[in-house]
């Protein structure tokens, strides 16, 4: 019989294990810190720096590669893109399928109208597409024509970015989708196959070559899901047939390029098996070998199925392979019906509004065409439907990874006090397969925590942390880009703790406070003032002690800045 007072009993607690809040806080942790080169990647470049010329002559062929890259990826402005889902901004799970609609005689003026705008949408993106491939009509024989200097001095200048970039994205498929363990990987436009080294360091090495975010998600995802591989291999039974010891039965990758492959053949001749190279997606006289004798149809049948792939990448390959929206589809449409179910597809570009653009056109590719239930965005869209960054006309979807580069006594990219650099890039991960988020209404039917991530809203801007609270501009279903508060006077479930830690890029996965529901707003009249005004005195403190002829503060000097900021903050 209890004889105290009734607040002094210690109920229950209905808290969720810390083990399981720490493993939800890491699913939610996305972003990797910083990244470097493996260490045999960086002997083997020294080596063929070395061979191949000399230091000041590899660095200005890279600065002149890196200017006409610049030129064809970096000069476009923010602007709102062409959508063909403006008329449907919920996707397909909006309205039911047009083929049923059309079955059943209920088609109307509204849904015809809905098809031209949809049309005039699709009209406007290949105008877009066309007008800048147009301006740079030598760019893609430019970047597949490479000479043994260039290709060395394009490696050295892009190899860390490219890498660390890939290796996050990787290592989110791996942490959110623990069944996927790719065996068959094709890299599209490889390169240095920087693209198939992150896939060797994410799947196919030991625990301790991996970064040690990612190491940790896999011990953790390994011991919670109790695959029956790794027991399995534990007790020493036989692996299955076609398996090697990195656990990858086929690699393949295409350059165009001989120079670009004959690097990217050097940094991976350890691979095993053995990675195959084309200068073709389609190259005749590369099929791959077996070894059960077949004849007929079954030979056909079993051809077919070898050429099934788990996991495609295709890292900055829209821009540089094809020319023109429709080549770029087709492109995707050919590679897409070369993955088996389940298969992961990964596109990356730089994180530019060229990028986005081709990315976003991709991403409206799939939604139109295929269906919610045949695919899902695994990363980074939290749901199917139209992109809200693509409608805002000053904001592209676009994320960071930083990575130590090269040293320099080796390649001198920019100022030698600088050892670690920023890159930034934008990215699609789709896979072949229905997802959580049309398998269940809502999060709290998941089956497991990896299926509860696809529901978090993901934050697109550098979270800004501010005293005692912070401000998160995230992504959210249905199609939201909102911004989110945090302060430190509201209950510990609200995770301030986490926002103070949370990255570009992270999951939200606690309740969200919205207070702007247009996200950043950009910058109201009064901060414009407030911002014009300083900028006016600091132009004053540099012009004092000068002699000029414009007056700070003047007419022409107010329109001069209006007119920079007009161009960084919008109308």
């Amino acid at each position: 019989m209890h004889r105290a007072y009734r607040f002094d009993r210690i109920l229950d607690s209905t808290e969720a294990d810390p083990q399981t809040v720490a493993y939800l806080d890491r699913l939610a942790m996305t972003g990797l810190k910083t990244l470097e080169v493996p260490q045999d990647v960086k002997t083997k470049l020294e080596v063929l720096l070395k061979q191949v010329s000399q230091k000041r002559d590899l660095e200005n062929m890279g600065r002149f590669i890196m200017a006409k890259l610049t030129a064809r990826t970096s000069v476009e402005l923010p602007r709102v893109l062409p959508s063909r889902l403006l008329h449907n901004p919920h996707g397909d799970d909006a309205s039911p399928d047009p083929r049923d609609e059309a079955e059943d005689g209920t088609d109307t003026e509204g849904g015809k109208a809905d098809d031209y705008e949809a049309a005039a949408a699709h009209s406007d993106q290949e105008a877009l597409a066309f007008a800048e491939d147009r301006r740079h009509r030598l760019f893609r024989k430019f970047m597949g024509s490479h000479s043994p200097v260039s290709a060395a001095a394009y490696t050295a200048h892009r190899y860390a970015a490219v890498y660390a970039s890939l290796v996050r994205i990787l290592s989110e498929i791996k942490l959110r989708a623990p069944d996927f363990k790719p065996r068959r990987v094709m890299e599209l436009q490889a390169g240095f196959a920087a693209g198939l080294m992150a896939t060797y360091q994410i799947w196919g090495s030991s625990l301790g070559d991996l970064p040690a975010d990612a190491a940790l998600a896999a011990s953790h995802t390994s011991s919670e899901c109790g695959s029956s591989e790794g027991k399995s291999a534990a007790a020493g039974e036989p692996r299955a047939s076609g398996d090697t010891a990195s656990g990858f039965e086929y690699l393949l990758a295409v350059e165009r390029s001989v120079h670009l492959a004959n690097v990217g053949k050097y940094l991976t001749a350890e691979f095993v098996p053995k990675v195959n190279w084309q200068l073709g997606l389609y190259e005749e006289g590369t099929e791959e070998s077996s070894g059960v004798d077949t004849s007929g149809a079954d030979k056909a049948s079993t051809s077919g199925q070898r050429r099934r792939l788990d996991l495609v990448i295709m890292p900055h390959c829209l821009l540089s392979s094809v020319d023109g929206q429709e080549s770029r589809h087709m492109l995707v449409r050919n590679v897409w019906n070369r993955l088996s179910h389940g298969g992961v597809l990964v596109l990356a570009e730089r994180g530019t509004p060229t990028g986005f653009r081709a990315i976003h056109a991709v991403r409206e590719l799939f939604i139109k065409e295929l269906g919610v239930g045949k695919f899902h965005f695994l990363a980074p869209c939290p749901h199917e439907s139209i992109c809200p960054l693509a409608l805002t006309g000053r904001d592209w979807c676009h994320f960071a990874q930083r990575v130590r580069r090269l040293p320099h006594h080796l390649y001198c990219k920019g100022s030698r006090a600088k050892n670690v650099e920023e890159d930034k890039f934008s990215f699609l991960v789709v896979r072949k397969m229905e997802g959580p988020r049309r398998k269940y209404v809502s999060e709290g039917e998941c089956a497991s925590l990896e299926e509860q991530s696809h529901f978090w809203p993901r934050v697109v801007m550098p979270v800004v942390k501010a005293g005692q609270h912070c401000l998160l501009d995230v992504c959210a279903r249905p199609h939201t880009f909102e911004r989110v508060a945090v302060s430190k006077s509201m209950p510990h479930g609200a995770g301030y703790k986490f926002a103070r830690k949370a990255a570009w890029g992270d999951l939200w996965r606690f309740p969200r406070r919205v207070i702007r529901p247009e996200a950043r707003g950009y910058t109201s009249e009064e901060m414009q003032q407030h911002l014009l005004r300083l900028a006016a005195k600091n132009r004053a403190k540099e012009a004092r002690g000068r002699e000029g002829s414009e007056q700070v503060g003047s007419r022409e000097e107010r329109e001069r800045l209006e007119d920079e900021f007009v161009r960084f903050f919008g109308n």
